[in-house]
């Protein structure tokens, strides 16, 4: 019987009108194409509710890293550096090899009560908050 996979939500904020998640991911398979449709259908089951975001939030990314000793000392260090983020480097320079998939939504641009996954192409979503 395979393990089921783990996810654990470690950063969520929105600074100027940019939403963000990432989770820390153990046991998922290895392959790609399982993997990102695992992926995909918990960002389903577990985004945040894109309607009652403020009408400023126009972008929300919602990324996966596997958890390893790199990504949880990157988490560490951003948590206590987190005022100064010019100091700090991007977790995908830091753990690349980590990095497992991200799903970006966008603010639709002619109704503003809608958003569209626009990342990654091969997935269609789109959340009607009218």
């Amino acid at each position: 019987m395979a393990c089921e996979f783990k996810a654990e939500k470690v950063l969520s904020e929105v600074r100027n009108g940019n939403g963000s998640e990432l989770y820390l991911i153990s046991n998922i398979t290895k392959n790609r194409g399982e993997r990102h449709e695992i992926l995909f259908e918990f960002v389903k089951d577990n985004s945040p509710d894109f309607c009652c975001l403020d009408s400023t939030v126009t972008f929300y990314a919602i990324s996966f890293y596997r958890n390893t000793a790199c990504t949880r000392g990157y988490i560490e260090g951003y948590k206590k550096s987190r005022d100064n983020l010019r100091d700090i480097e991007s977790i995908d320079e830091r753990c690349e090899i980590d990095y497992l998939g991200s799903f970006v939504y966008k603010r639709y641009k002619v109704n503003h009560n809608d958003w569209i996954l626009s990342y990654p192409k091969e997935f269609c979503d789109t959340i009607d908050c009218e």
